[in-house]
């Protein structure tokens, strides 16, 4: 994918998606669905993985099909569908009931409560993450971080996440970076709130979660250029968002708000 084979790369997803056992499947099409969102195709993504959520639903302990959800509820968002979004969410949060699952997959279901504008949903994912106690892999302590820190966010309470990013820094998890870019850029440090959102913005994290945070960065980048006055990054970060998706779905709420920023921007009129 990173070489530009997309062609070859949809070849191979949709051969998984034919064969093999139902889990197999399943994951030949949450890769279609990560393709797809990679395209700006988010009426693809939902179809693909509601095709996978349907395979891996008999089993009430399903990661895969916790995962199904909660990816097809974040593309129902980028479509501007929230209602439908968060009925998967909750579905999402049924699942785990059934599951013990590892601290990323909380991070994940928090992330999108907050892409709904549910902060309590976070919260609750973040209290679920804290009850399965201390842990000593390092990749289980960064999730909690993220989260912390995106909630902290929401709730306008950026102080928290510098004061924790300071014992913690150079952290790799897109979450805890665009958490940190937010923070910074709420009390008033858009340098370095232009920088964060720019390593985000030119980074490569196709094929998970983290996509979505990822694929948006250009438009947190722009956001922080243009409070900081430099409207020639920003109309560089939105013509970035524009030209990726510019084979997608046209009608993303996402898409039109860049467009008119963009136009806006070119014709020198400020926010």
């Amino acid at each position: 994918m990173r070489a530009g084979r997309i062609a070859a790369a949809e070849s191979a997803y949709r051969q998984m998606a034919r064969q093999g056992a139902a889990d197999n499947r399943a994951r030949g099409h949450r890769s279609l669905a990560y393709l797809a969102i990679y395209r700006g195709r988010l009426k693809e993504a939902v179809a693909e993985l509601t095709e996978a959520r349907d395979l891996t639903n008999a089993s009430p302990a399903s990661l895969s099909a916790f995962r199904n959800e909660v990816l097809l509820a974040e593309a129902l968002l980028e479509q501007g569908d929230r209602r439908r979004a968060v009925r998967q969410l909750d579905q999402a949060v049924v699942r785990l009931k059934a599951l013990h699952i590892e601290p990323a997959y909380l991070l994940y279901l928090g992330y999108a409560w907050l892409d709904a504008d549910r902060v309590d949903g976070a919260r609750d994912a973040l209290r679920a993450m804290e009850r399965l106690g201390p842990s000593e892999r390092a990749e289980d302590r960064q999730a909690h971080k993220a989260l912390a820190n995106l909630v902290a966010v929401a709730n306008r309470r950026p102080k928290a996440v510098l004061e924790i990013h300071l014992t913690a820094a150079n952290s790799d998890s897109v979450f805890d970076v665009a958490a940190q870019a937010e923070a910074l850029a709420q009390t008033g440090q858009l340098d370095s709130a232009v920088a964060k959102a720019g390593r985000l913005a030119r980074g490569w994290y196709f094929g998970s979660e983290a996509q979505f945070p990822w694929l948006t960065a250009p438009l947190a980048l722009a956001r922080y250029a243009e409070q900081r006055g430099d409207s020639a990054t920003a109309r560089r970060a939105l013509s970035q968002f524009i030209d990726r998706w510019s084979d997608g779905d046209q009608g993303l709420p996402q898409m039109i708000a860049a467009r008119r920023a963009l136009a806006r921007l070119q014709a020198g009129v400020a926010r």
